[in-house]
């Protein structure tokens, strides 16, 4: 993939796992990568910025978009961070499932508002919205967690024909399981279940979402948008 050199990727959740994984991907590819996360991770290289950030809190937004101020280049926004709820509805608190929508959905709502406004003069941009194949497998005990992903799919089915005169697309990636700490705390049987239902029946990676971050980010993308992809064959 040859894309101009510098240009600017905003990450959410580079702590650890597929955000962590990703921001050192890209960084390889000669992109500046700005993480966001309320832990800084440790990734030493002179092309990643780090703002410490927890997005569940409107505060700390005038902080997001101060340090953002800097950066001129921006191409992409990469909406990662996410938390989970393995619970049954009843069972579910107002707390809990305010956080989880807060996380998973308000703060993905903010940050491309943020974003998307210094993109438009550009004139080109990519957003990538992560969801989940407990989208449309409806998984039982996760009904708030799967809402608020749903709700990420049609928002970024939305968005891009709103910012589509601007030349950003607006895209989703639905990975399915993969060994991260989302996951871990998961049965193995639930697991195995998950994946008896894929075309291909195995665990996903790292690599598997790269793939498909690549594939958006190209130029040549620039025609695909409103579009979501769940990994695993699942539909």
């Amino acid at each position: 993939m040859i894309i101009e050199d510098k240009l600017e990727i905003i990450i959410t959740g580079t702590s650890r796992g597929i955000g962590k994984s990703l921001a050192l991907h890209l960084l390889e590819k000669n992109f500046i990568v700005i993480g966001i996360s309320r832990t800084i991770p440790r990734i030493e290289h002179e092309n990643y910025h780090h703002i410490k950030a927890d997005l569940t809190n409107d505060e700390d937004f005038a902080e997001v978009e101060l340090n953002l101020l800097t950066f001129k280049n921006i191409y992409a926004l990469i909406n990662n961070a996410g938390t989970a709820n393995l619970n049954h509805f009843l069972f579910t608190t107002s707390k809990k499932t305010d956080q989880v929508l807060r996380l998973n959905f308000v703060a993905v709502l903010k940050m491309c508002q943020i974003v998307v406004k210094k993109m438009m003069p550009l004139k080109r941009g990519r957003i990538i919205n992560f969801t989940s194949v407990a989208v449309p497998l409806g998984l039982e005990g996760e009904a708030i967690y799967a809402a608020s992903k749903s709700a990420i799919e049609t928002f970024s089915e939305v968005i891009s024909k709103e910012i589509s005169s601007y030349g950003i697309t607006s895209n989703c990636i639905g990975p399915n399981p993969i060994q991260t700490a989302l996951i871990k705390n998961v049965p193995n049987k639930k697991i195995n279940e998950l994946l008896g239902k894929q075309a291909i029946k195995k665990l996903g990676s790292f690599e598997d979402v790269f793939n498909l971050v690549d594939f958006y980010l190209k130029k040549e993308s620039s025609f695909v948008t409103g579009q979501k992809i769940y990994l695993g064959g699942i539909h």
